[in-house]
């Protein structure tokens, strides 16, 4: 309990000492659509992976009776990357892990999601985590297919490219020879995803696209549907918005979590790592729009936050002092790339890369800014 604390207030530290509590970006969306939802009339609304923004609706309405919605928003995600952490040291002990809340706080900054939640609270990724950590945590407890299903079906509203999660989840079952397990998770995703989907209907909000419907926004240019077959290994390793460059925790737990699933040689694990896999392959369909834009690293595999966390946590299992200095490491040139991209630079555009952004300024001038936009928020 003592771990959880600290490290909880630890990343409540960040949050407050840099924290984003406006609505920016691909967030105004699903901010707009969470005021149509309940009877406001933005300009513009419709419906597009809004999950997220049905898990911020209490918030909001708390927030809209003080009001504070666009910060209400901010805390809304504060409170998803705390759920997740806490699923995910769940995961840790029922796979027999060492690290703990720690080590699930490692994982957050060494990943896209600490970027998501701090510096764009708006977008959906701390939610789509959380969804996506919570299906991990059913499949590798051997949950009632239902639930599985249900979180498949809240899974795909949040993010379309989680369909990708539910041949895994059949192959699962399939495997075990559960023929049951396979209709009843499958009605169970079919329900919930109709029932969710019907909502904007019932509401009388259209569904769209960012870029296609919003002529505030400026047009977004090749938003058809086309190939690109080597979108997943752009996400991966290139400089422009390569996972393992700019957030290279996320290697380390690739690599842990296949030592991971050798060793145990669960069948939850290999359907958890297909999923995974899956989910990559699917943005060979999103064309040049695989990197999302103007981003930090590769935002559209923030979701696989139990994978790196469940992976690190093997590399602790075998080596811990070097596995946490190794951590330690990459935690720190994530966090440097993220205030030398959030903060800016001379030239920053849509095209800045990983070499780009690092050696925008260097690791002190980073830290020196840092602090003088501590300073000027409490004083």
């Amino acid at each position: 309990m003592t771990a959880a604390a600290t490290a909880a207030a630890a990343y409540a530290a960040l949050v407050a000492a840099v924290g984003v509590f406006q609505v920016t970006g691909d967030g105004i969306v699903y901010y707009r659509f969470l005021q149509r939802l309940f009877g406001e009339h933005p300009p513009h609304p419709f419906a597009y992976q809004f999950g997220n923004a049905l898990w911020n609706a209490p918030f909001w309405l708390v927030g809209r009776e003080l009001g504070e919605t666009q910060a209400a928003i901010a805390v809304a995600t504060h409170a998803a990357v705390l759920v997740t952490c806490a699923l995910g040291v769940l995961l840790l002990r029922r796979l027999e892990l060492p690290g703990g809340a720690w080590l699930a706080l490692a994982a957050v900054l060494g990943s896209p999601l600490w970027y998501y939640a701090v510096f764009a609270p708006a977008y959906s990724h701390a939610v789509d985590a959380l969804v996506v950590t919570a299906l991990v945590v059913a499949i590798v407890t051997r949950s009632r297919p239902a639930f599985v299903g249900a979180l498949l079906g809240a899974a795909l509203v949040t993010r379309y490219s989680n369909a990708a999660w539910a041949p895994a989840v059949a192959a699962l079952y399939l495997y075990r020879r559960e023929w049951r397990a396979v209709a009843e998770a499958a009605g169970a995703a079919a329900v919930t995803a109709a029932i969710l989907f019907a909502i904007p209907v019932l509401r009388g909000i259209e569904y769209g696209n960012p870029g296609e419907n919003d002529p505030t926004e400026p047009p977004r240019e090749h938003l058809d549907a086309e190939l690109d077959l080597l979108a997943p290994a752009k996400m991966l390793v290139s400089e422009h918005r390569g996972l393992f460059l700019w957030t290279p925790l996320t290697l380390l737990g690739v690599v842990g979590f296949v030592l991971l699933a050798r060793r145990l040689r669960r069948p939850e694990l290999a359907a958890v790592g297909g999923g995974a896999l899956l989910v990559l392959l699917a943005h060979v369909a999103w064309g040049r729009w695989w990197d999302g834009g103007f981003s930090y690293s590769a935002r559209f595999l923030t979701s696989l936050f139990p994978l790196y966390l469940l992976g690190l946590g093997e590399f602790v299992r075998r080596a811990a002092v070097a596995a946490w200095l190794a951590a330690a490491a990459c935690v720190g040139w994530s966090l440097f790339l993220g205030v030398n991209h959030h903060y800016g630079f001379e030239g920053v555009n849509r095209s800045s890369g990983v070499v780009d952004v690092a050696t925008a300024r260097s690791p002190v001038d980073a830290l020196r800014l840092v602090g003088a936009r501590v300073r000027d928020r409490f004083t």
